[in-house]
């Protein structure tokens, strides 16, 4: 396989902001779209709205939780708890400051009747 026809074959990270290989100019139009039979991977035919080239892109498709790796040390596993125990906590503070504009929004229509 040449280079040429390796790069044309790499998978697609992003569709929306798609690339042209060739000419690099965003905004390539996908003309059509397959997945093979196990759905695992989907061929898509693109063409470029700059200089008009065709080509097919490969991608992909996965699974969020097959990507998730165990941790191994007892290093790793603190700092995947620390990061859990930080998203929690900036969660909760959102959710108690939308619960008190609630609670605010509520005594004012209180107070209105």
């Amino acid at each position: 396989m040449s280079d040429r026809a390796k790069k044309l074959a790499e998978p697609s990270s992003n569709s929306e902001g798609f690339a042209c290989p060739l000419c690099a100019m965003p905004g390539c139009r996908v003309l059509d779209s397959r997945p093979n039979a196990s759905r695992t991977i989907v061929r898509r035919r693109r063409q470029c709205v700059g200089c008009s080239e065709r080509f097919t892109t490969y991608e992909s498709v996965r699974d969020p939780e097959e990507e998730s790796v165990a941790p191994t040390t007892l290093g790793e596993l603190v700092k995947l708890v620390a990061g859990r125990m930080g998203a929690l906590e900036s969660q909760m503070h959102a959710l108690a400051a939308m619960l008190d504009r609630i609670e605010a929004d509520n005594d004012v229509c209180k107070e209105g009747t």
